[in-house]
């Protein structure tokens, strides 16, 4: 299993995407920083006491790591099946479970790398051009829970990928689903009709605007952290009964 995951994280390193999609993640994150820097030249008065330590609880939106990770995890992961390599290692001995753990745990590291550089990315940039400020309120969990939602995208668009097997089905498949789910949410919302059932915790790329939020509350911040579970566990075996019961 040691081999299978540093043959994974070989072929990481090796592929010119990762870079590209980290490079595209960090030049996001700047824009917004500068974008913040030019609104509070324009209006004078924003409150920027805080905007250093907001920037660690938005930098998954503000890197566009919902769509950026949807694409690398589709490339790293089907193009096993595309060029046979998948045949090859389980020729060789390794189980289909190996081979899934491996690659997830890949996956899993991978999008960790993406989250934490942006992160401290778009942390050193705003404290360097608006100040450190004070922490917010919760910043611990909220960075944390930011984490497990990334791991919870991961775990989708990795199902996805093991599930359709081709690029084009799994890249559209995991743009897509976010859409669908908004739009869902949206309709649900209009026909309950309750102020007090937030369903925008059933989508991920909602979930971590709410944690960007100024007035995040505890209860918010807890249904956010289930979601990010729920998405996490849920695709994860789904993913991980797929590969077992599907032919290569």
């Amino acid at each position: 299993m040691a081999r299978l995951l540093k043959f994974e994280f070989r072929k990481l390193t090796r592929m010119k995407s990762f870079y590209i999609c980290l490079l595209i993640s960090l030049a996001f994150s700047a824009l917004m920083v500068v974008s913040q820097v030019f609104l509070s030249d324009a209006t004078g008065a924003a409150d920027n006491s805080k905007l250093a330590f907001v920037s660690l609880a938005a930098a998954p939106n503000n890197g566009q790591l919902v769509i950026l990770l949807a694409v690398f995890v589709s490339l790293f992961i089907c193009s096993d099946y595309t060029e046979g390599t998948i045949k090859n290692i389980i020729s060789r001995g390794y189980s289909r479970s190996q081979v899934y753990v491996a690659q997830y745990v890949t996956m899993i590291v991978t999008g960790l790398i993406f989250a934490i550089l942006n992160m401290v990315f778009g942390f050193v940039l705003t404290a360097a051009f608006l100040g450190l400020g004070k922490p917010i309120e919760h910043m611990i969990p909220i960075v944390l829970i930011d984490l497990l939602l990334v791991i919870g995208c991961v775990s989708l668009y990795h199902f996805f990928a093991v599930l359709f097997r081709k690029n084009g089905g799994s890249i559209a498949m995991g743009i897509l689903f976010p859409i669908c789910i908004g739009i869902v949410i949206s309709i649900l919302t209009l026909l309950v009709k309750r102020e007090d059932l937030n369903l925008g915790v059933l989508e991920l790329s909602n979930c971590m605007s709410i944690l960007a939020g100024a007035a995040v509350t505890t209860k918010e911040i807890v249904l956010v952290a289930l979601s990010g579970l729920v998405y996490s566990v849920l695709f994860g075996v789904a993913g991980f009964f797929t590969i077992r019961r599907r032919e290569l």
